[in-house]
């Protein structure tokens, strides 16, 4: 897994401050830092890159006055509210409600 997740950042923290980091322990990224408030991804080119990445780097560099953690990203978990959840959802109700009128009708 190559993709990083960067967190613990500082509100401040701009994708240039991650880049002068990366470059700054010669580590490699492959495409932009993607940074939201408080966090941040990257790809790194392969695994072995990436690994480097959260050794140099979690719990041992700080940005803006916090350590910064680095880890592998994991995908976010589908939310049971889904639009294909509601719809089987919604079909269940249904064939319930023709159970349950069936066994009125007899």
């Amino acid at each position: 897994m190559n993709k990083l997740y960067i967190g613990n950042l500082s509100e401040n923290a701009v994708p240039s401050d991650l880049e002068s980091i990366f470059k700054d322990a010669k580590i490699p990224v492959s495409g932009p830092f993607l940074v939201k408030t408080g966090y941040a991804f990257v790809d790194c080119p392969d695994e072995s890159w990436a690994l480097k990445a959260i050794e140099a780097f979690s719990g041992k560099v700080e940005l803006h006055g916090k350590l910064i953690e680095v880890e592998h990203s994991v995908p976010k978990r589908q939310s049971f509210n889904t639009a294909e959840n509601n719809f089987s959802s919604c079909r269940v109700v249904v064939w319930l409600g023709v159970s349950r009128l069936l066994l009125h009708l007899s």
